[in-house]
């Protein structure tokens, strides 16, 4: 199995929003299986109703007209009803129980493990302000001690001017003020470099521990612990659709062919294959940092600065047209009866 800490462990703002996403795909799975449960609870309210009440039955007449229907057809009709009842009863218990088994243990462990994720999150961002801080400083002291070292070599330089233009007329007084003062610059100006130098030297020094320290113990250890609620949030959202399913197959419905293929999606999840891709998606292939190079102020090397369908299915429906027949029963004429009238008497 991949780690994030090994394979993406330049990569901790790409991890910190998976699990964002994966949080939120936990509270939306959420917010759907409790409209579920609510229209469940809904449905079985109304038809237990409606079972409840006698066929043609009304405010003002409490006895249906199936009351006075034949045996085999007053049976069949209060049989469907009875069945009606169950099949309501069987919805009840599913919305409950879809309540009880997964809305609530998912909205516990989306609660309970967000504060977890959160605090992970934050701790890796602050290790990752103090590098960037870290770096910062380097940069700026290396540019501190640049300048510092083309003050003092300018220093020099005017010193050493003034001295060549004193040397070729030594009495003049101006000459030798101009000398004086190019002189007693050269001393704070070295002692500048020095004290550049030094602050340069220790930042670098500061920064590389921070990045070792960040390679090998900071973003290791958020990065395993992102992982591991990430495997938590995956085993909890399969725990959920596959409580699901199970309750749904105990509601007799006429689904099962849609259920068989919900099945094997249901078994097919894979959290190995699904980190697989993601770490393939995300990865960049970078090596472990190399520490930073002490520069020589002279060389002013350029600071670089790094940056990092829908498909619509329209489903078109046909309207299938029942023509209803209606079997006229042949009445007899009037002239019929008399003559069966006729030929009785």
């Amino acid at each position: 199995m991949v780690k994030f800490s090994e394979d993406l462990w330049d990569s901790f703002e790409v991890v910190a929003q998976r699990t964002e996403i994966g949080t939120q795909v936990a509270r939306d799975l959420a917010e759907f299986l409790k409209k579920r449960a609510e229209l469940e609870q809904e449905y079985a309210k109304k038809l237990a109703s409606l079972s409840k009440t006698p066929l043609g039955a009304s405010m003002f007449s409490k006895q249906g007209s199936v009351e006075k229907e034949a045996k085999s057809i007053r049976t069949a009709i209060v049989s469907m009803q009875e069945e009606s009842a169950k099949i309501a009863n069987a919805h009840l218990e599913f919305s409950a129980k879809l309540v009880t088994d997964v809305i609530k243990p998912l909205e516990t462990f989306i609660k309970t493990k967000e504060a977890d994720r959160k605090k992970h999150i934050s701790e890796g961002q602050k290790k990752q302000k103090a590098l960037v801080d870290a770096k910062t400083t380097a940069e700026r002291a290396r540019d501190a001690y640049v300048k510092a070292g083309k003050e003092s070599d300018a220093a020099s330089e005017a010193h050493e001017k003034a001295q060549k233009e004193l040397s070729a007329d030594a009495e003049n007084k101006k000459l030798k003020e101009n000398e004086k003062k190019a002189s007693q610059k050269v001393g704070p100006a070295a002692d500048k470099v020095k004290a550049a130098e030094t602050a340069y030297h220790k930042a670098v020094e500061t920064a590389n521990e921070l990045q070792g320290k960040s390679f090998t113990e900071h973003m290791p250890a958020a990065l395993d612990a992102l992982q591991q609620y990430e495997q938590e949030r995956f085993g909890q959202v399969q725990g959920s659709v596959g409580d699901f399913l199970r309750l749904q197959k105990l509601v007799p419905t006429q689904m099962d062919t849609y259920l068989m293929d919900f099945a094997k999606q249901v078994d097919a999840m894979d959290h190995d294959a699904d980190i697989d891709e993601f770490v393939k998606n995300h990865t960049s292939n970078a090596r472990e940092p190399t520490p930073i190079p002490i520069v020589n102020y002279k060389d002013n090397l350029p600071v670089e600065a790094a940056a990092s369908s829908s498909s619509s299915s329209s489903s078109s429906s046909s309207k299938a047209k029942e023509d209803d027949k209606a079997k006229a029963k042949d009445k007899p004429s009037e002239e019929d009866k008399k003559e069966e009238e006729m030929f009785q008497g």
